[in-house]
């Protein structure tokens, strides 16, 4: 798979991996839970918002489109790593939820980062 294709399918997955973060608070039922439910669902917004302006934007020199917005989204994942353990009381289903949504975007995040335009052009010259 070309790079650039990897690019855009990673992108593709953390806008998804957002999504899920917005949606999880009432698929797993903790949506009770008010703190939890606000910080996964602004934390969703935060990652789907950056990474669909990401992936579509055609403008390649803005900041986000650079190797910095994998960064960003590296940052936010470890804050949705360790939402559950910094509000004290989570549920057995936020915990998992968070641990396994937050892993993923930080792997993502670092692929994504990886096969951005900007290090390919770095690569080839």
């Amino acid at each position: 798979m070309a790079r650039a294709q990897q690019h855009k399918l990673t992108g593709i997955l953390m806008i998804l991996g957002g999504l899920w973060l917005i949606a999880s608070p009432y698929v797993l039922g903790y949506s009770s839970d008010m703190r939890a439910t606000a910080t996964d669902v602004a934390l969703g917004v935060l990652i789907a918002l950056l990474y669909t302006y990401r992936t579509l934007s055609k403008n390649e020199r803005a900041w986000l489109n650079g190797t910095d917005a994998g960064w960003w989204i590296f940052i936010l994942a470890l804050l949705v790593i360790g939402a559950p353990f910094g509000l004290g009381h989570a549920t057995n289903a936020r915990f998992w939820n968070n641990l396994i949504v937050g892993v993923v975007l930080a792997i993502l995040a670092g692929w994504n980062a990886e096969t951005s335009p900007e290090v390919a052009a770095r690569a080839s010259s």
